[in-house]
């Protein structure tokens, strides 16, 4: 399969037995609550987008999803608090985007992602729980980003990352008093705060 294009669609519960997608799986200008399926997809080629789902709480789909081989991109969900439907995700084989979502308090879900193919950017976000598990993320190879996440009060959870191929950015970041989690970085392109 190619690719697979979700558009305003209310409910639906389908391709309970599918493990790969070739090509995208984009979800988008949908007005379902939650998105739950896919129990057996472990693969997307391309990208994988969930945006502008306005009433979108929970991405509770894609358990057993590992590997994204170009970008992955949640935005523009004014309502998401959690996509622990994520959990097993290892690898994005280019963008890592969590841009505009401002109701999200953490990122604990992401604990098994350990690479990140070019840039890593989390914007917009509201993160009052912090990025706790982020912790077994090894290497972002492009620029690593937070942006204007108000609520952001530290970084925990960076245990594994070595190695950050361009900047790592941390701007507009109000709430921002501590850096921990960064004792094993060997190497980046530039620091910015």
């Amino acid at each position: 399969m190619s690719q697979v294009a979700v558009w305003k669609i209310y409910s639906w519960n389908f391709l309970p037995n599918l493990n790969t997608i070739g090509g995208s799986l984009i979800f988008q200008y949908s007005y379902w609550d939650r998105l739950e399926g896919f129990p057996q997809l472990n693969a997307i080629g391309q990208d994988f987008q969930v945006t502008s789902c306005p009433n979108l709480l929970e991405i509770n789909a894609f358990q057993n999803l590992q590997n994204v081989g170009q970008s992955v991109s949640i935005s523009l969900n004014p309502q998401l608090k959690s996509f622990n439907g994520l959990q097993n995700l290892k690898e994005v084989g280019a963008d890592f985007i969590l841009q505009h979502n401002p109701a999200l308090p953490e990122l604990a879900s992401l604990g098994a992602l350990q690479r990140v193919g070019r840039n890593l950017s989390v914007e917009n976000s509201r993160l009052s729980g912090g990025i706790n598990g982020l912790n077994a993320l090894e290497r972002v190879g492009g620029q690593f980003s937070f942006r204007n996440n108000p609520e952001l009060m530290h970084l925990n959870g960076f245990q594994s990352l070595k190695y950050v191929g361009s900047k790592l950015l941390m701007e507009q970041n109000e709430t921002l008093v501590d850096l921990p989690g960064l004792e094993k970085l060997d190497t980046v392109g530039g620091l910015y705060f």
